[in-house]
């Protein structure tokens, strides 16, 4: 009997299976993750206990800054394999085998090794890789070049996809990854305390990429560091603009409430972190920070409440539908790419935000406020 002959639908060999599984690893995450994802995904949905068990696998190989931000159990897996998988597999076969050649090869593979590094906790290391890299592009005037053709980035397919179809832009996509290694720098910079660089060095990648989520979020975490909670507010609205995943919804409300408490706006910081638990119910940061809330009002927890939360929005001008439309839009590829890998994304997405999204409309409509919607083109 072969390995493979223990995968059946009848009678499954849990252990057998995963003993099997754990030959083929290498012991290097950056490889061993993206394998337990592509394995993962290909078991058959009715074989749950063998995808457990290939879950707990990988979730324990998974960096903290991961886990922090999905469910131990997997009650999100299909949205938190794709952003894994954001993290590991969008890297081309050619340019882990083979010397980078091309200028876009060349800033993928400086980004590769600077995450590798990141995992590993050699910071240092990390900032060296993309510092040089940075430099090379600059001392041979490609940033300059490439700022001049007005050329930008993507960090992933689906924003592509979002920008082309939602908010056409003429600019060029360039083949060198600046937006990303800038983002990488300015990540490494909040990381050893530097907010002051890492707010220079996360601006610069809007130049390139002005859409990143990452970005955007990164951005206004560097500036609740900094103690200026306008502006904390003012990236944490734009990521919510272009977040596409529940989790990534959920972090932008976080963060816009965040700023509302240093802005000691109580009621609307808890209407965002209310919001924030639609769309990651298990989320200890929010359930906490409601706590803090009820310490230092002192009139214990805000009710959740969708005509203050309406009202808030209103007078913020926060496009509180803008999951909904990004749901329409998942939907729309999900039905209409040709990209497999991409209707695919689409399609997870798209379901596992449709009944936060249907539960939202549903409050709304029940409100005894009016939303102003922020765009009533996209809406139905």
């Amino acid at each position: 009997m072969s390995d493979n002959d223990y995968i059946n639908e009848n009678n499954v060999d849990v252990d057998k299976i995963i003993n099997f599984i754990n030959k083929l690893l290498t012991g290097d995450d950056s490889f061993d993750v993206p394998f337990l994802i592509k394995v993962y995904d290909d078991i058959p949905d009715n074989l749950k206990d063998l995808k457990d068990a290939i879950w707990d696998l990988m979730y324990e190989k998974l960096p903290e800054r991961i886990k922090m931000k999905i469910s131990p159990d997997g009650t999100k897996r299909g949205s938190t394999i794709q952003h894994v998988g954001q993290d590991y597999t969008e890297i081309p076969e050619n340019v882990l085998n083979h010397k980078p050649e091309t200028l876009g090869e060349l800033t993928l593979d400086a980004i590769i090794k600077a995450q590798k590094a990141i995992e590993e906790g050699n910071n240092a290391k990390a900032f060296l890789e993309i510092a040089s890299t940075l430099e090379a592009l600059d001392n041979e005037g490609i940033l300059e070049d490439s700022f001049k053709k007005r050329e930008r980035n993507f960090n992933h397919p689906i924003e592509r996809e979002y920008i082309r179809l939602m908010e056409p832009d003429d600019r060029p996509e360039g083949d060198a990854q600046i937006a990303r290694l800038f983002y990488r720098s300015g990540f490494l910079m909040n990381e050893i305390g530097r907010l002051s660089e890492a707010e220079k060095e996360l601006q610069k990648s809007l130049l390139w990429d002005p859409s990143d989520f990452g970005t955007l979020l990164e951005l206004a975490n560097t500036y609740k560091g900094l103690n200026r909670p306008g502006e904390t507010f003012v990236y944490a609205e734009q990521a919510l603009n272009y977040a596409f995943e529940p989790t990534q919804i959920a972090a932008a409300w976080r963060s816009m409430g965040f700023a509302l408490i240093e802005l000691e706006l109580y009621n609307q910081a808890a209407a965002c972190f209310h919001e924030s638990l639609r769309y990651e119910p298990y989320s200890d940061v929010a359930q906490s920070e409601l706590d803090y809330i009820s310490f230092k009002s002192g009139i214990g927890i805000p009710e959740k409440n969708m005509d203050d939360t309406i009202e808030f929005a209103n007078k913020l001008k926060v496009d509180l539908k803008k999951p909904y439309k990004m749901y329409k839009f998942l939907d729309k590829v999900a039905k209409e790419s040709d990209d497999e890998n991409l209707r695919k994304y689409a399609e997870e997405v798209s379901k596992d935000l449709k009944p936060r999204v249907e539960e939202l409309l549903k409050e709304i409509d029940e409100a005894s406020v009016e939303l102003v919607d922020i765009d009533d083109s996209d809406d139905e």
